[in-house]
């Protein structure tokens, strides 16, 4: 049976993905600089079941004396459950 899992872009924090990234292994960061930083999140859900979370920070990056926003990738959790 093929698992649906649906596929999200937040761009605000709150209390359902802070608690969420609490229970990773990944560094923790206090919700208020979440706030600060601006940080976007790739969310994965599986029946309505936050699963994975993905936070983008946007910077940006100088290449050559040109600016291009970015969006930097601090880190990436997956429930156990899910990784294979």
């Amino acid at each position: 049976m093929e698992k649906k899992i649906q596929y999200t872009i937040i761009k605000k924090i709150d209390q359902k993905i802070y608690k969420f990234l609490l229970s990773s292994s990944g560094t923790k960061r206090i919700y208020d600089s979440f706030k600060k930083n601006k940080i976007i999140f790739a969310l994965a859900h599986l029946n309505k079941n936050l699963i994975g979370c993905i936070p983008l920070e946007p910077r940006i990056l100088l290449i050559n004396k040109k600016k291009f926003n970015v969006l930097f990738i601090t880190n990436a959790f997956v429930k156990k459950s899910y990784q294979n």
